[in-house]
């Protein structure tokens, strides 16, 4: 069998090993393909691994030998779906390769929000802080998470960890300065979430669209 990676730079920068991959059979791998050297690279290949390599239906159809096309990634927006199944072409995907990067990317986000860490970064890295004057430098107001609310509009395998936080118990003090697990989660109407959250965090798909009304609904600065 002969399989090619056609852009393989981002996946694999040189710290993984490609040796699970050569005992399936003849293997290729290139960190970017271009449009002129697609046909080159594309003879006689069996089985076509891709990051975020586009095949429309042209470019299937140049390609006859191919039987299966592998996405390291979790979307897949950028194959023709319908032209592979007609040219019998099995398309799989790794849907929760990343769940927990995504889910930190998106807390990382929201702290960036109500920390300003850029902010106040910048300022030291200026010399404003040195330079202040007063005793305790604040360029900008930073916001507490303590009491405040935080919607999470779609709700599976990323949303799920984004709020139980990454395996890392939430902790509450508890009577006596104790800490107490507390992780309360429930499911709310689009309205109802608005109206409660002070942030909301989006997981939803690329093509989905529509939506945009439900989330200029929320309360003042969420």
């Amino acid at each position: 069998m002969k399989i090619v990676f056609l852009d393989s730079g981002i996946v694999n920068p040189g710290d993984l090993s490609w040796e699970p991959v050569k005992k399936l059979g003849e293997f290729e791998h290139y960190k970017q393909t271009s449009t002129d050297e697609l046909k080159e690279r594309m003879q006689g290949v069996d089985a076509v691994l891709i990051d975020a390599f586009c095949f429309d239906r042209e470019r299937l159809e140049s390609c006859p030998s191919l039987k299966f096309i592998g996405i390291a990634a979790t979307g897949f927006n950028h194959v023709d779906l319908t032209a592979a199944k007609e040219l019998g072409i099995a398309v799989a995907n790794v849907p929760a390769y990343s769940t927990d990067a995504v889910a930190q990317q998106a807390i990382s986000l929201l702290l960036a929000v109500t920390n300003r860490v850029d902010l106040y970064h910048q300022s030291v890295v200026t010399g404003n802080w040195r330079d202040s004057a007063e005793p305790t430098f604040l360029t900008t107001p930073i916001t507490l998470l303590a009491g405040k609310s935080m919607g999470i509009i779609g709700y599976g395998n990323i949303g799920k960890r984004s709020g139980h936080g990454h395996e890392c118990p939430c902790l509450q003090p508890g009577p006596g300065g104790s800490d107490q697990i507390r992780c309360d989660f429930a499911p709310l109407s689009a309205d109802a979430r608005n109206r409660k959250a002070n942030r909301r965090i989006l997981y939803q798909p690329h093509e989905r669209r529509g939506h945009s009304d439900q989330y200029s609904k929320g309360r003042p600065g969420g």
